[in-house]
């Protein structure tokens, strides 16, 4: 028996079946990180028609809270763009506007965003293989989504994942210096959850002038190091502008970030094909 969530439904069996749409091709995106994932930027300076929403034709997969609850398909709101629950926004709303602009035809395709951060979080221990994040990340969210988009359309092409993270880890010198080891690991786990062993992963430089990080400059040389020796990983590394805290991108930075996201793994496909 099935009944609604949202714009979706859920069967007793707790698998979320999709509701809704009948397009045959879906698009999908993948964001993961802490805070500047999140987003920390006030919804006075969301993108033209993203705020409040939804923004057409694109859906999100959410679950209650990150650890709990069962997924299900919704549009894209503000009100359910981020788990930290501050009424902020990050970089999805510009992604998923441009996403929407290209990708979006009403019956034949569309635009789904698979959103998991969470602030103050370290890639050393939150994400780390095992913990209660890694296990949401793959086992209640790219698992379920992927497997219930495959079974409602002919097509899933997942475009990439972007990742901003790395923050918590330079606070701490081990984790900073095993930052390269464990991102690289974690890169090959959601690559291998996705099924995609090619899959673009797009990591955000972290800027040097961030404040209250010691240890900052041994998470960038690890960005830069996965970066040269993973063909299929990239960075992005853009001037940027802060929300007062010298730490958190406000909206105009985030708001680049989503256009130079998109347009990079649009530079390198235009989607991989996901084998259930």
């Amino acid at each position: 028996m099935a009944s609604p969530v949202g714009d979706s439904y859920s069967v007793e069996s707790g698998k979320p079946i999709f509701g809704g749409w009948s397009g045959k091709v879906a698009h999908v995106w993948i964001i993961l990180g802490q805070s500047n994932a999140s987003g920390r930027a006030d919804l006075s300076d969301a993108p033209i028609g993203t705020n409040p929403g939804p923004i057409s034709g694109v859906n999100i997969f959410k679950r209650s809270t990150l650890t709990t609850g069962v997924g299900a398909w919704k549009p894209l709101t503000v009100s359910n763009n981020q788990y930290d629950l501050r009424g902020q926004f990050g970089s999805e709303l510009q992604m998923m506007k441009m996403a929407a602009a290209k990708y979006y035809s009403s019956g034949d395709s569309s635009v789904h965003l698979i959103k998991i951060a969470k602030g103050g979080t370290s890639l050393a221990v939150d994400w780390a293989d095992g913990s209660a994040i890694r296990n949401s990340v793959i086992n209640d969210h790219l698992l379920p989504a992927l497997s219930d988009l495959s079974n409602n359309f002919d097509v899933v092409k997942v475009h990439g994942v972007y990742w901003d993270q790395g923050e918590a880890d330079a606070e701490t010198l081990s984790y900073s210096q095993n930052y390269q080891a464990n991102l690289s690991d974690f890169i090959a786990a959601i690559r291998s959850a996705v099924g995609v062993s090619l899959l673009p992963f797009v990591v955000r430089r972290m800027n040097v002038s961030a404040a209250g990080l010691p240890y900052l400059s041994n998470v960038i040389a690890a960005q830069d190091a996965v970066a040269s020796v993973d063909p299929n990983s990239h960075l992005t590394d853009e001037a940027w502008s802060h929300v007062g805290d010298n730490l958190h991108l406000d909206g105009a930075a985030q708001n680049n970030q989503g256009n130079v996201v998109f347009n990079l793994l649009e530079s390198i496909s235009s989607g991989f094909i996901h084998k259930a």
